[in-house]
């Protein structure tokens, strides 16, 4: 006996928001989301099969098989769910309508591959993906791609964080221009190059190929990232006195010293042995400068000392910068995955809310159904008590007349006997 899979879960469907573009991958979705749970709903028709089984689709008259009709109203319903946007308002306004049919699978049995003949048998078959598609026509989605394109514009140079990336730029416009259906090379260039800001658009030439205005958008890209943190390195080093490479103070800021030794710098360090590291490794760069700093001060060379002690100060800030900047990207990355995680809980509390609300809706029919048929047979019960007791009253009627008649013809032969007997005196 064929039987299918009490609940239909459409958790891990996507949503669809009526743009055509995004219909082959809400199929796909749903195609996924049906062989994952073994349900043979995809086709309308008639099939045979069991859960932990295989299912095939067979002719209507074949022994144990059954139609998948029925379950595929409640499939239509459960899409219906992930409608958003444009596709929910149309779906409302056409759920509201008592004249229009209720979907009863998701493609028609003549769509599939390798249809039966006769595979729907006589069920007139209403197709939930033929009412989206003949809604949402690629006409009309493509007019609104192409205004779209003539809006869009990427602000590559911006410092926000939701900022897109020329991979979240490319992504964007490709989609666009497949709603809008560009498809020569001339127009797709033309395209990317109307939406790129003005600086960089007038950087690029019309070029032969896509992939190579790609190529010189990635690089402009690059150039002017490096560019910025070369400028934010410049603004946020020393800047008035020391130089911390050179190990000597700036002009403005000697100290006369009479008869100096020769200067020692960073890059020249004393030849002198570190007691704090092993002989046989290098000292860091930190330890290095203590110690030059300790041996230019003991052997009277002040001037390179002072030059180190400036070094070490600003090796010291820059350190402490370093590590409020991790620090501060690593409360960022924790802060982006706690809301990661709060948007998902609310996504999933969400989806289960709407899948109590469906399983509600559900109970509450089957229970309207159930009390329907309750009704009916509870009138019909009457009806038969009530027929029962019409007939019982008529029985009695006919049997009190038949009563009466014999009563009447005993009261009649007993006086014609009388009156027989009044004659013979």
């Amino acid at each position: 006996m064929t039987t299918f899979a009490r609940d239909i879960k459409v958790k891990d469907l996507i949503k669809f928001n009526g743009t055509p573009a995004d219909l082959e991958g809400f199929d796909a979705s749903v195609k996924r989301c049906l062989l994952a749970q073994n349900l043979p709903l995809y086709h309308g028709g008639w099939v045979k099969g069991e859960p932990d089984g295989e299912y095939e689709y067979v002719a209507p008259n074949t022994p144990d098989a059954k139609s998948n009709y029925l379950m595929g109203k409640r499939l239509c319903a459960a899409i219906a769910t992930k409608f958003e946007g444009v596709a929910l308002t149309w779906w409302d306004d056409h759920d509201s309508k008592q004249d229009n049919p209720i979907p009863n699978c998701w493609k028609r049995h003549g769509l599939m591959r390798g249809p039966v003949d006769n595979g729907n048998g006589t069920t007139v078959e209403i197709s939930l993906y033929d009412l989206i598609k003949t809604q949402f026509s690629g006409e009309v989605d493509a007019r609104t791609a192409e205004i779209e394109l003539g809006k869009f514009r990427w602000d590559a140079y911006t410092t926000k964080k939701d900022a897109l990336t020329v991979a979240a730029f490319r992504t964007t416009i490709e989609r666009l221009m497949k709603r809008a259906g560009k498809t020569t090379q001339f127009e797709r260039i033309r395209c990317i190059r109307n939406c790129l800001p003005q600086s960089m658009k007038e950087k690029t030439e019309i070029v032969a190929t896509e992939d190579i205005l790609w190529e010189r958008i990635n690089i402009i890209d690059v150039t002017h990232e490096v560019d910025r943190l070369d400028k934010n390195n410049a603004e946020s080093g020393p800047s008035e006195g020391q130089d911390p490479f050179d190990g000597q103070l700036a002009p403005g800021y000697l100290i006369p010293y009479d008869n100096c030794p020769p200067l020692v710098t960073v890059t020249q360090t004393v030849p002198s042995p570190c007691p704090i590291c092993p002989p046989s490794s290098a000292c860091p760069p930190l330890k290095q400068m203590i110690w030059d700093l300790f041996v230019s001060g003991m052997s009277g060379r002040l001037i390179p000392a002072i030059g180190l002690f400036g070094a070490m100060v600003w090796y010291v800030w820059a350190e402490e910068a370093e590590k409020k900047e991790k620090k501060r990207k690593r409360e960022e990355e924790e802060k982006e995955e706690r809301e990661r995680k709060e948007r998902r809980k609310r996504r999933e509390e969400e989806e289960d809310k709407e899948e109590r609300e469906m399983k509600e809706r559900r109970k509450r029919r089957e229970e309207r159904k159930e009390k329907e048929v309750r009704k009916g047979k509870e009138e019909r019960e009457m009806k038969e008590r009530r027929k029962r007791r019409e007939e019982r009253e008529e029985r009695e009627e006919r049997a009190k007349q038949a009563s009466r008649c014999w009563r009447w013809r005993m009261w009649e032969a007993e006086a014609e006997h009388m009156r027989a007997m009044l004659r013979l005196d």
